[in-house]
């Protein structure tokens, strides 16, 4: 993987890495549980509900809590957080650790972007969202500060959404795309670290030499 983030992005992933939720925080993360889900369970009565059928589960979860319009408001980065954290948690089992990462990497940016960027038209639950879903997919994931960090740079593409869509269904959808998005950039930082060990078990193999290359293998 050669993407190479930058030291913000690093920083927000180191971070994430190290994150060790207080009493306080799990707390939170299970009030937002119960909150989004009950919102998107709630949706789940709307026949709009369908148009999500082929798309993944984080996606699906992602429009439906957020189809209504009653889920959270972080209003410091003016963006609706659980709504985009809770279905990556739910969709990869990451737990509350995940749902805490995606969401603390996602109001970092959205207060750092501030009301500017939601002034200009953007809509910042898909703009961060991306990438807290990016960040919290990756710690469900199992990665380290850099997997995350590259996870959140291959999901800036993803990173648009505008408020030209307020008012129709294409607002939780685009949630959905964001979410989804997320999700996706952080697959393919697992692919590389595998086959990087996978490369480096190739490489003790060899210098080992032939009648070792099965032990250290299976070792591995």
């Amino acid at each position: 993987m050669t993407t190479t983030p930058s030291g913000a992005t690093q920083a927000l992933a180191g971070w994430a890495a190290a994150l060790d939720p207080s009493a306080g925080e799990l707390a939170l993360a299970g009030r937002s549980l119960v909150d989004t889900v009950a919102v998107g369970l709630a949706a789940h009565r709307e026949p709009v509900i369908g148009i999500t059928a082929d798309l993944p589960e984080e996606a699906r979860w992602a429009f439906a809590c957020h189809l209504l319009d009653f889920d959270d408001l972080h209003m410091p980065s003016t963006s609706h957080i659980s709504t985009v954290c809770v279905p990556v948690a739910l969709a990869l089992g990451g737990g509350a650790r995940t749902y805490l990462a995606g969401a603390g990497v996602m109001a970092r940016l959205g207060i750092a972007l501030g009301w500017p960027h939601y002034s200009a038209g953007w809509h910042a639950t898909t703009t961060c969202g991306a990438l807290g879903a990016a960040a919290g997919a990756a710690v469900a994931l199992g990665l380290g500060a850099d997997g995350i960090a590259r996870a959140m740079a291959l999901a800036v593409p993803a990173a648009g959404g505008v408020q030209r869509s307020f008012g129709t269904d294409g607002k939780p959808l685009q949630v959905g795309f964001a979410t989804h998005a997320g999700v996706r950039a952080a697959r393919p930082t697992v692919l590389s670290r595998r086959r990087s060990e996978q490369g480096e078990l190739n490489v003790r193999c060899g210098a080992a030499g032939p009648g070792t290359c099965s032990a250290a293998a299976g070792s591995s």
